[in-house]
């Protein structure tokens, strides 16, 4: 047996994990990998693998530095993170007055006769409401949007109002007290129709560029496999089947599913399943669905997007297709809901559990919740990141207490609950590292995971999510040869400098994919 790449000279964090992570064990990681093909074919000693090297091989010395199994990213909109990559990142932004310097600036760089969007604006966030009126200073006749970080609500200039043709009794279309004039302000169904119109507009190259920006973001981050969550009405209809055309040629992994609740777009070779349909909202406006009432509103407790029958004959026809499915759930009352409809299915088809059914954000579930989806065999894709660094206003909707509930993820790992880590870019940006300095550093106890814990939800259990640990998430013969090199053992820095560590080199499929300009190189 022969090796066309060997790794050596470093610390080789395997992943494989014996029945609990074992922090001492894992710190002991020296050793070598070798690769044939796309799969490694040995882990062992470095004068064991030594003997695999032949003048084709190509030997990567780490120089001291440690190797993982690529991270895997289990929830990402990868095209909207492409195009959101495309600029500019409104993120930042805490006026209006920031906004339309933003937009101004990069608006002179736009064809002025096609719709132009922009993304990953905190509408919630500015000092006061972003209208129509405002972006009318700018784009007086072009359509003209402004997407919200949180991806249900924008706010279109007049231009894109008239092109659009909204019906005036269309939900969602905001409105000012006095004389009901359209404020810009698109939610519910309005913004669902406002984002596919703009969506609709753009051509496949742009949506080709995307793709391969979010890739870059990916292998920067060490990232080797994501879960592209696509397809939802509000993005148009080309984003799914333009992934299952190109998939094959990008340079990350992409385990794909749909966002539809028109099953018949999920059934087709390629398609995972079907998740992040939305069972409720978000905390940021009220519609994540809770048991008891908002802090700071008492009158409204959320919104549940299904009914329960609706809910659980949809599993049933996603059930009969052979779909994986899952449900963006945040609140209480959503987890309920979902884990009611599972427990349904799973009593009249016991081989429902065999699908891995999912949850999305899971944020605030209860102990009892917890126990439920562990014994319905679910899974979950958790954000680490949301629950990290301020919570000023998600704290004020649901109070100290209850805010103080949201991610335990001590209590949902030492429940035995499959937990994966995901970033739901381009929410928050594609960054496995940041995920697990949150896991490993939180303030509150009931969040707080080890090291191995951590790294555990970006490898292990992401793969096993998808039902792919017989493929990835630990460096062992006959699995795919995706890796991360980093150039700090994250198992004997300072927890706190976790989230800092570089990202030295990705590897996928034995490929080299992305380098750091002043890392490694092979020999």
């Amino acid at each position: 047996m022969r090796a066309d790449l060997v790794i050596t000279g470093g610390v080789i964090l395997t992943m494989v994990l014996p029945n609990r992570a074992d922090d001492a064990s894992l710190s002991e990681g020296k050793g070598a990998v070798a690769v044939e093909s796309d799969r490694i074919v040995a882990v062992g000693s470095e004068a064991e693998i030594r003997s695999l090297v032949d003048d084709r091989t190509q030997v990567l010395d780490l120089g001291g530095r440690t190797l993982l199994p690529g991270f895997i990213d289990t929830h990402v909109h990868l095209v909207q993170t492409g195009l959101g990559l495309r600029g500019p990142d409104l993120s930042d932004c805490r006026s209006v007055k920031q906004v339309l310097e933003q937009v101004r600036e990069s608006f002179s760089d736009r064809p002025i006769d096609q719709p132009i969007f922009f993304h990953r604006c905190s509408l919630a966030g500015l000092d006061r409401l972003l209208t129509r009126w405002d972006l009318d200073r700018i784009a007086p006749h072009t359509p003209l949007g402004v997407g919200d970080i949180e991806l249900n609500r924008c706010v279109v200039n007049t231009a894109a109002l008239e092109a659009m043709g909204l019906a005036p009794t269309t939900p969602g279309i905001d409105r000012t007290a006095q004389g009901g004039q359209p404020t810009g302000l698109m939610t519910n169904q309005a913004h669902t129709i406002a984002r596919s119109f703009f969506y609709n507009a753009l051509d496949d190259k742009a949506r080709i560029e995307a793709l391969h920006l979010a890739c870059e973001l990916a292998l920067r981050a060490g990232a080797t496999t994501v879960h592209a969550i696509e397809g939802r009405e509000a993005f148009g209809s080309r984003d799914l089947p333009l992934l299952l055309i190109h998939r094959d040629r990008l340079p990350v992994r992409v385990v794909l599913y749909s966002q539809s609740t028109e099953l018949s777009k999920a059934a087709v070779p390629g398609v995972q399943g079907v998740t992040d349909l939305w069972a409720d909202g978000s905390y940021i406006d009220r519609t994540a669905a809770l048991l008891e009432p908002y802090a700071d509103d008492v009158t409204t407790c959320g919104r549940l997007y299904f009914a329960q029958d609706e809910l659980d004959r949809l599993l049933f026809r996603a059930h009969s297709l052979g779909l994986q499915v899952g449900f963006h759930a945040i609140g209480d009352a959503a987890i309920e809901q979902v884990l009611n409809a599972y427990e349904r299915i799973l009593a009249a088809e016991p081989g429902f559990a065999e699908q891995r059914p999912r949850i999305e954000h899971f944020s605030l579930p209860s102990e009892r919740q917890i126990e439920c989806a562990v014994q319905l065999g679910v899974g979950v894709s958790m954000q680490p990141v949301m629950s990290a660094g301020p919570q000023r206003t998600v704290t004020q909707r649901l109070g100290p207490e209850r805010s103080s509930r949201r991610h335990p993820y001590r209590k949902i790992v030492d429940a035995g609950l499959l937990v994966a880590g995901g970033s739901d870019s381009d929410v928050t940006p594609i960054n496995p590292l940041a995920g697990i300095n949150a896991l490993v550093n939180p303030l509150e106890a009931d969040r707080r995971l080890s090291v191995v814990e951590a790294l555990a939800v970006f490898t292990v259990n992401g793969a096993k999510l998808a039902k792919e640990d017989k493929l990835k998430g630990t460096l062992e013969p006959g699995k795919l040869a995706d890796m991360v090199v980093l150039g700090l053992n994250p198992m004997a820095v300072d927890p706190g400098q976790l989230g800092s560590i570089p990202i030295d080199m990705t590897i996928v499929g034995g490929q080299i994919r992305w380098v750091r300009p002043e890392g490694l190189q092979c020999g």
